[in-house]
This record gives C-alpha cells, structure tokens and sequence, in this order.
C-alpha cells in the first residue's frame, strides 16, 4: 500500500489537473493531464509555464501529458511539453505521450487505465522493480 496521492484528468479536468499542478505542487504526488484544455483562457496557463515552473516546490512530483489528434489542443499541448526540457526544475519527473491516433472522445478511456499503473504500480510489481535493483518504483 502506497501512500502517494494523484489526480488525473482529461480536457476540461486536465485543464484543472495542470493548473493545480502549477498552483499547488505539493498537493499530490502525480499529475495526469490528457488532452488538456490549454487553450482557455487565451492559452494563459501555458504561455506562463516556464515562469510558473521557476517558482519551485516541483521535487518529487511526477506529471504526464498526453494529447489527442486535436487541433484546439494538442498544439499546446505540445508547447508546454516543449517547454519542460529547459524549465523543469531538478527533481520533476514528466513524460509527454502524444496520441494522434486518438481522438478527443476516446483518449481517457484508451490511456487512463495504463497511466494509473504507471504512476501506482501495483505492491508485486514495485518488490520486484526494487528486487531488480531500481530505486524507486515511479516513472
């Protein structure tokens, strides 16, 4: 049993997954944002991400972003993972899936159920990872 917290979300919800992600770092440990809406509010959230990201409070945190054949999102979306290499501060870890053979309506349904055991992989699988020499059993 792991006592790691998360939050996921997709479009609307990963909108919310990735503002709290900024606002509020320490609030969970893993953040999954698919096809997040990015683009509200005149894309402000990721226009700001490389000031937000400079702020702190990001070690031990895990994000992953993922994003449909969107043509509303997945630009953004694709931004700020472009901006995650220089501005992610030491200790982040993040990975960014583009999915372009999904579309909006069948990424959650398609990906959530792998992105969860990513980021919480069953206790069997954690022992062996650490059996295996691995130090920690998030990506």
């Amino acid at each position: 049993m792991s006592d790691e917290t998360g939050i996921i979300g997709e479009s609307l919800a990963g909108l919310l997954v990735v503002e709290t992600f900024f606002e509020q770092p320490k609030l969970f440990d893993v953040y999954i944002a698919m096809s997040p809406s990015l683009w509200w509010n005149q894309d402000a959230l990721m226009l700001e991400a490389e000031r937000r990201l400079k702020v702190g409070g990001f070690a031990g945190r895990t994000l992953f972003l993922s994003s449909a054949n969107e043509d509303n999102i997945a630009p953004q979306t694709a931004r700020l993972a472009d901006a995650l290499p220089a501005a992610a501060p030491e200790g982040l870890r993040w990975r960014y899936g583009p999915r372009p053979d999904l579309s909006h309506s069948t990424i959650y349904r398609t990906l959530s159920p792998q992105l969860l055991r990513d980021a919480f992989p069953p206790e069997a699988e954690v022992r062996r990872g650490n059996e295996a020499g691995r130090t920690s059993a998030k990506p």
